[in-house]
């Protein structure tokens, strides 16, 4: 007998319809209706999300400024020891990445020294020469170490630094073993609950504005995404309303909206007039 073949959709709702299942006993979302599911899922995923945050901003934040007093890095560059490290843990070979490192070396050090031949050398006159390094092979021994770390007396043991790597990949390993596959399996509840309607992208953004109504997410300043879609909105539909242009009403016809705009908008782009209104 042969076995059915799915599509891929239906394969998408078997798994949706799984992650729902389990969260069901979990939170019994069959007591509820569809628009309060959707309500419960976003605000659990909020909760999920939280400690995501909370924990990356531990990894690139807290972590990173101890780590850059023990040696100069950027942001990215720990962001890149942090992955390493997770590599590493999970068995990777690291032959090409030690490989793309060292190209790098070379690569930086030349881009270096050809900046440094041209200042050195360059003659400011009406014919403006100068003398450029003509390969990578030309490295200036100022600018590299020794490329055997086995060999080099400059390197040294830094306990400290390890053990901020190994915390971070502790706390990398409980958000994608963890919490991301939770976050995963409400976003396809939603899903299901919705009959394929919420998508996991529509889930997200969803989150995002709930998570953010408040503002001040990520910067004390931060508008709510969502104010600063609706802010964007009455910018852009006063200005084409004002001056006539043709083409606002087709496009609210397009969405389906039926908008009228007050003479004056309330909050006049204001995101501080907003939260002002919100204290009384």
């Amino acid at each position: 007998m042969a076995h059915k073949k799915y599509t891929k959709e239906e394969r998408k709702m078997q798994a949706a319809q799984l992650a729902y299942n389990k969260l069901n006993e979990k939170w019994k979302l069959d007591d509820k209706n569809i628009a309060e599911q959707v309500r419960f899922l976003v605000d659990k995923a909020i909760d999920v999300q939280k400690d995501i945050n909370n924990k990356s901003d531990k990894i690139y934040i807290d972590i990173y400024l101890e780590n850059v007093k023990l040696f100069p890095m950027s942001k990215s560059e720990w962001r890149e020891f942090v992955s390493d490290a997770v590599r590493i843990v999970n068995g990777e070979d690291m032959d090409k990445r030690i490989a793309k490192y060292k190209k790098d070396i070379y690569k930086n050090a030349y881009s270096a020294l050809l900046k440094k031949s041209f200042l050195e050398t360059y003659i400011l006159n009406d014919d403006g020469r100068s003398r450029f390094p003509d390969s990578e092979n030309a490295i200036d021994p100022y600018t590299t170490e020794d490329l055997d770390v086995n060999k080099n007396e400059n390197l040294k043991e830094c306990p400290q630094f390890i053990d901020n790597l190994r915390e971070s990949v502790q706390l990398r390993s409980q958000i994608t073993e963890r919490h991301l596959i939770e976050y995963n399996d409400i976003a396809f509840a939603c899903y299901y609950v919705t009959d394929a309607f919420i998508t996991p992208k529509d889930f997200k953004a969803l989150v995002e504005w709930e998570l953010t109504k408040d503002g001040g997410i990520p910067q004390e300043t931060s508008k709510p995404k969502a104010f600063a879609i609706w802010e964007k909105f009455n910018y852009c539909a006063r200005l084409l309303e004002m001056y006539e242009f043709k083409n606002y009403d087709k496009l609210k016809n397009d969405f389906g909206l039926d908008v009228t705009l007050k003479k004056k908008s309330l909050l006049q782009s204001s995101f501080e007039n907003w939260k002002i209104m919100k204290e009384f």
